[in-house]
């Protein structure tokens, strides 16, 4: 049996941690000073409405006047952001740093309209105002007059439809590039005017604003880095190579458009706080203020604060060498990479660091899901069965991930509700560790013969060996806690191995069905979104998703495998969902989903409501939930509520 053994990484970190305090406190001389960092020039006092370098260009005749850059209404960043400033006026200059690739995506958060932290309501972002429809089956959106990409180039209704028609719908995609949950074939984009965009829907969608959110409030969408008039030398609809196959010359394009290809292309215009200057693969990404962006603070000041932007290009495996460069102080900032075991480490070196600990509700869980759409029949039965599912997560001992994993903090459970929910009936549904029942229920559904090292083989008697994919550090915690569960179910005789891979053959095994079991990295959360990617048979079931989407199309046309039974019944709860007007019936259909799910178990999760330690430099300022009473602030945001733009370097 499993002796509540831990990994020896787990062992090594969680040992770090217990005496970084406790037994250097106790034994050690007192520390001597570290060395003094390299210090960058102080920034300047605030004296103007924009920065000083931005000043120093329009006087020497650069660039156009503070007015001509801005548009006619800017997005004021006002009392309704209150909530996650500190009281302090913001101070121009310095050079804001960070470790993970992934958080150039926090400064790609353009959206239309976005969600405030609370969840309360949608205020204006890049659009200054919208209007649905009374049946919700189109939105109207109102730009912002005179608003530019960062190399000055107006931006107009006229760009979006130009992706809409050009990436999404176009001839030369082997797919529509999804976003949004538009529907290409039935849904379209008008230009009423330059500045006024409407969206006519095939469908009633009351939640279109939600569904814009995406993972983290916009990030990295095509309203933000996707300009005609420089895309267009990459299209082969307007400039083909010549001897080149168009669509490969197109999918070159639209993959130049993700992350972390867009990195590389300092000439592309964005409408980000910062635009890149300089890109060096896998070391170093720098950018500089966008002298175009439509955003102030509350002072008509022009934001961002900081001249530049440095991001080191770490990935989700590089966690320890983000940590350790942010404990030297070669960052101001780590986030992705943290889980609860972070929060003694980081409290115990604030002051040696000069770092503060800021703590959130984790808005997600780490779950996996199941494939009962799997290429190999054998799997495909075996996946397909309920108390499959039901004995595998009944026979891990959620609590030692739970230990091991989060230090400790959160509640163990299938993690399907929001964050800082917890519903018995769902989230404590099929949780209570009993390997002994596990056993039975897998003899009872036919696994009952083994094989000669003692695990079970399918019901022809051939060997039987599941897979489970990961992707490393992403989220954080995944190594560990895939290494935890396929060893428990190997205690029950099913042979488990956890397995590593990057995104993209992550991806490739899912279009290709040929999974057993996979992460998923976002699991509960935001209800709506989370029913997309996460808790939703959208994101534990892709294949059967592809026939739900395209289910009206003739039989021939229809990709993917036709969801039945269980699974068929949570996408039409989520149809409900996604397209009632009556708040009731959402409200009625999600919790039956959650209900459906929770017995089911297409997709589990183990540990929920844990908190999320952020680790903040002293030195940069402007960021929420700084201001608090307990020794460790708690606060509650969205991950996407890491507003870069209204940070500022405080050199003292």
């Amino acid at each position: 049996m499993l002796e509540r053994e831990i990994t020896r990484r787990t062992f090594l970190r969680l040992s770090a941690i217990a005496t970084t305090g406790a037994v250097m406190a106790a034994c050690a001389p007192a520390a001597q000073e570290a060395a003094p960092a390299e210090v960058e020039a102080a920034p300047a006092a605030a004296t103007g409405p924009e920065a000083p370098m931005l000043a120093e260009m329009v006087e020497a005749g650069a660039l156009p006047p503070l007015d001509q850059r801005l548009p006619e209404n800017p997005l004021v960043w006002d009392a309704k952001d209150v909530q996650i400033l500190e009281p302090e006026e913001g101070r121009y200059g310095g050079t804001l740093k960070l470790g993970h690739v992934k958080d150039i995506d926090m400064l790609a958060q353009i959206n239309y309209a976005r969600l405030l932290s609370d969840r309360s309501e949608f205020v204006a972002h890049f659009a200054e105002g919208w209007e649905f429809s009374d049946d919700s089956t189109s939105i109207t959106f109102y730009l912002r007059k005179g608003a530019r990409w960062s190399d000055g180039a107006p931006y107009t209704t006229a760009d979006i439809v130009w992706w809409w028609d050009n990436i999404v719908k176009s001839e030369y995609a082997d797919s529509p590039w999804s976003m949004y949950n538009l529907d290409p074939a039935g849904d379209e984009m008008i230009a009423v005017d330059d500045y006024t965009l409407q969206i006519n829907f095939g469908k009633s969608k009351p939640l279109f604003l939600l569904e814009t959110q995406g993972f983290s409030g916009g990030e990295n969408t095509p309203i933000d880095s996707c300009a005609p008039h420089y895309m267009e030398q990459f299209h082969p609809a307007f400039n083909p190579i010549d001897g080149k196959d168009p669509k490969e010359q197109f999918q070159e394009m639209v993959d130049a458009l993700r992350l972390p290809r867009y990195l590389e292309d300092p000439e592309r215009p964005v409408l980000w706080p910062w635009r890149i200057v300089d890109y060096k693969e896998g070391q170093l990404v720098r950018l500089e203020r966008n002298p175009y962006y439509w955003v102030v603070d509350r002072d008509g000041r022009q934001l961002p604060y900081t001249d530049y932007c440095e991001n080191f290009l770490l990935g989700d495996a590089d966690g320890e060498t983000e940590r350790l460069k942010f404990l030297a102080g070669e960052t101001h900032y780590i986030r992705r990479v943290t889980s609860g075991t972070d929060i003694v480490l980081f409290k115990e070196n604030e002051e040696k660091s000069q770092i503060d600990t800021l703590l959130y509700v984790r808005e997600t869980n780490l779950g996996i899901g199941f494939n009962t759409a799997h290429v190999d029949p054998n799997w495909a039965e075996v996946l397909d069965e309920p108390d499959f599912r039901r004995a595998l997560s009944i026979a891990v001992d959620r609590s030692l991930i739970l230990e091991t994993v989060y230090g400790g903090f959160g509640q163990v459970g299938q993690g399907i509700n929001e964050s800082g929910k917890y519903d018995l009936e769902i989230d404590g549904k099929w949780i209570d560790y009993d390997p002994d029942k596990a056993s039975e229920m897998l003899d009872a559904i036919g696994l009952d013969n083994r094989d000669d090292e003692g695990y079970r083989t399918f019901a022809d008697g051939s060997k039987m060996t599941l897979i489970a994919y990961f992707v490393s550090g992403w989220p954080a915690g995944s190594d560990d806690t895939f290494e935890i569960i396929t060893e428990y179910w190997n205690e029950v005789g099913v042979r488990s191995l956890p397995k590593s891979v990057q995104h993209p053959v992550r991806a490739e095994r899912i279009k290709n069905r040929d999974f057993e079991v996979y992460i998923l990295g976002w699991w509960g959360g935001t209800w709506l979104w989370d029913l997309i990617i996460g808790t939703g048979a959208h994101g534990f079931a892709p294949s059967n998703a592809s026939w739900w989407r395209n289910r009206d199309k003739p039989e021939g046309e229809r990709p993917g495998v036709e969801p039945t039974g269980a699974l068929r019944e949570l996408f039409e709860l989520e149809d409900i969902c996604f397209t009632t007007t009556d708040e009731a019936e959402r409200s009625d259909a999600l919790r039956r989903h959650k209900l459906l799910l929770a017995d089911q178990l297409f997709g589990m999760g183990f540990v929920q409501n844990s908190p999320k330690p952020i680790g903040v430099s002293k030195k940069l300022r402007g960021v929420w939930g700084r201001y608090g009473t307990d020794d460790i602030v708690v606060i509650n945001p969205d991950e996407g509520d890491t507003w870069f733009h209204q940070f500022w370097i405080d050199e003292g």
